[in-house]
């Protein structure tokens, strides 16, 4: 279980994906489509520069949010 006092939160680099989208993964409920891919999640985060983030606990990533807008929604 993550410490609240160790854990870092820093905007989510391009270098994250992988053990992001392991995180996903291991989510129950959550489905991934095409849209979650490496290609199209680095331009969503090129796309949005500054507005995504992860939460690091012991240089695990526990946690992640992607915000932003493809051109249609916010």
């Amino acid at each position: 279980m993550p410490n609240d006092e160790t854990i870092e939160f820093r905007e989510l680099r391009p270098s994250d994906y992988e053990e992001v989208r392991a995180l996903w993964l291991g989510t129950e409920g959550l489905v991934l489509r095409e849209a979650d891919d490496r290609g199209p999640i680095l331009a969503y985060l090129a796309q949005n520069e500054g507005l995504s983030f992860v939460a690091v606990d012991g240089g695990r990533v526990v946690g992640a949010v992607l915000t932003g807008t493809d051109g249609r929604r916010g």
